[in-house]
């Protein structure tokens, strides 16, 4: 028998793209994050997630957003997994156009695959932050590119790990 439910937790969609699920709407994070009704940023689906229930998010092809400040994207809630759907240009994209853009990982048993991150400005310290104390972050074939002006934009590290976190793991990742 097939497994139905390959998780415990609920499960939340996020889509800002022009190419919307058959029968969906366009994302809104006034929608309830479902397949056809998708949220429409990673942060606000984050904060509808239940600590350490398994709660998964899948970011549809295509999907694009700007990191303009300090916790832009804070993965705060402990046993999420973020998942991006799409390949090569499709991945869901985060672009920073400001240097204290961020995507932080700030909770224990966070898992992020199938990111692409893009600076569009120069001096961004790190594109990826776990923070001290989160111990078993993932961070799993995820792309770190230059921006257009290649010998400009780019990270100063790509991937920042707090120096009390533990037991990560990276994997699979392109810088």
């Amino acid at each position: 028998t097939p497994v139905s439910i390959p998780h415990p937790g609920k499960v939340f969609w996020v889509n800002n793209s022009s190419v919307l699920a058959e029968g969906g709407i366009g994302g809104s994070n006034g929608n309830p994050g479902t397949y056809q009704k998708p949220f429409s940023t990673l942060d606000y689906a984050v904060g509808k997630c239940k600590a350490s229930r398994g709660d998964v998010i899948y970011i549809m092809p295509g999907h694009a957003e700007t990191l303009s400040a300090a916790d832009a994207v804070d993965a705060d809630v402990a046993g999420i997994r973020i998942v991006g759907l799409g390949r090569g240009s499709l991945m869901p994209t985060f672009t920073y156009d400001n240097s204290a853009g961020e995507f932080v990982i700030g909770a224990d048993n966070v898992r992020i695959e199938n990111l692409r991150f893009v600076p569009s400005v120069t001096g961004i310290t790190h594109a990826v932050n776990v923070e001290a104390t989160f111990d078993h972050a993932e961070i799993v074939n995820c792309r770190f590119e230059t921006g257009e002006a290649a010998t400009t934009d780019e990270f100063l590290i790509c991937i920042s790990v707090g120096t009390t976190a533990n037991y990560g793991l990276i994997q699979g990742c392109y810088l």
